[in-house]
């Protein structure tokens, strides 16, 4: 039976991990995210996911001795499958090419800061939200303009 596992891929190798495994016919998901300075970057950096069968001995050997797969995660003794939803949810964020692009529509909306030192001053967005999950803002503090970059999930838009 086929499931979806998570493969850890040695530093910066997931394009070639990805690519080796799909030409023998896996069937494999490498989300990469375009960051605000337009560079293509890994999603999850050094994992990606392959659908595979590795109760068959053969499959887990091929993926596992593949150049550039450091292991494939699971227990000591086997890999352990993830969740089709999970993988399923990935896939309905990505676009034909396997990348998510960054929504820049959201640059020059106001914000309200809902955690830290910060928290309840209004701000606006400067750049959206990065690969590492945090978003540059503009705050108008004591007539001057300060930068903050905060995680993204401590901002709210406001209405």
């Amino acid at each position: 039976m086929t499931s979806w596992y998570v493969i850890n891929t040695k530093p910066l190798k997931e394009n070639d991990v990805s690519k080796r495994l799909s030409q023998v016919g896996y069937e494999m998901l490498n989300p990469r995210i375009v960051d605000y300075n337009k560079r293509m970057k890994s999603m999850f950096p050094n994992y990606i996911f392959i659908k595979c069968n590795f109760n068959e001995y053969l499959n887990y050997h091929l993926v596992k001795y593949t150049r550039g797969v450091n292991k494939v995660l699971g227990t000591t003794s086997q890999p352990v499958p993830i969740s089709e939803e999970i993988v399923k949810l990935i896939q309905e964020r990505l676009n034909f090419e396997g990348v998510l692009q960054q929504d820049t529509q959201l640059v020059g909306k106001r914000v309200r800061i809902r955690k830290g030192a910060l928290k309840d001053l209004i701000a606006v967005i400067e750049k959206p939200v990065s690969a590492d999950g945090r978003v540059a803002v503009l705050l108008r503090l004591y007539e001057r303009e300060m930068r903050a970059n905060l995680a993204a999930k401590d901002v709210a838009i406001m209405a």
